[in-house]
């Protein structure tokens, strides 16, 4: 069974994230779970699964690794087809809001 991202609203290339399970399930399939994945590189044991719906770029680049696929495929919001994370309206605003601040 192969899963793809599907084609959102948000722009040219950005697509829709991975449901969690489909993740999840994924690892499992390939002889391993979140937990086991995080500790064997040295994360505490609920980084991954917090990494399912929140940026931990390190810890995505590790589960995208091990399910064969990369970072933008699983969270095409997150990361464009470079592998570059992309940023949120609210990170830009954040951004910009400590650069006046300099």
């Amino acid at each position: 069974m192969v899963i793809t991202a599907t084609s959102g609203t948000r722009g040219a290339f950005m697509g829709k994230n991975w449901h969690r399970q489909d993740i999840i399930a994924a690892v499992r399939k390939r002889g391993s779970s979140l937990q086991r994945l995080g500790k064997e590189h040295g994360f505490a044991r609920d980084t991954f699964n917090k990494a399912l719906t929140a940026r931990f770029p390190n810890a995505h680049a590790i589960i995208a690794e091990f399910i064969g696929v990369e970072r933008h495929e699983l969270w095409p919001q997150w990361y464009g087809p470079d592998g570059q994370m992309l940023f949120s309206a609210r990170a830009d605003l954040h951004t910009r809001m400590t650069l006046q601040v300099a």
